[in-house]
């Protein structure tokens, strides 16, 4: 994968809120706006995002780099204060956000198993398989709220 040879913006006070090294899900109790979303996705996540988020659903840089459709080698090359490109930043966002979800309904332990048991609501699929693509992340958020609210999953 190219990188690009422009350097990247410097990151405003708002960015540097929304990619603390915090736990997931540490802002989320106001969560970012949309818009908030769509900038930092086209600035970019750092690297330690990345590897924040991929801790927070028990994998390694290697583990969530075919998640991401890149190379763990590809992740690795990046520092680790350093953007990642926009595709891979918007799909660790989404991934953010189901871990905030996941977090406010199972404690990390509990969430993590679950990740990885069959879920009949995903035609008996784990959702980490889903995990690849932003429909899948979607799918699988919206059984975490059926299950916050006790609807039958």
């Amino acid at each position: 994968m190219k990188k690009s040879s422009k350097s990247p913006k410097p990151y405003t006070t708002e960015d540097k809120i929304l990619i603390a090294a915090e736990p997931v899900g540490a802002y989320m109790r106001t969560p970012p706006s949309e818009s908030q979303l769509h900038t930092l996705s086209r600035k970019g996540v750092p690297r330690r995002k990345v590897e924040h988020v991929a801790d927070n659903l028990g994998l390694s840089i290697y583990d969530i780099a075919p998640l991401l459709h890149v190379s763990s080698r590809t992740l690795l090359r990046y520092s680790e204060n350093e953007p990642v490109d926009t595709p891979v930043s918007e799909h660790v966002l989404f991934l953010e956000r189901l871990v905030a979800e996941g977090h406010s309904v199972f404690e990390h332990d509990e969430f993590i198993t679950w990740l990885n048991s069959h879920v009949a609501a995903l035609d008996h699929k784990k959702p980490m398989e889903l995990l690849d693509t932003i429909f899948g992340i979607e799918m699988v958020r919206a059984v975490i709220g059926r299950v916050k609210y006790g609807v039958y999953s």
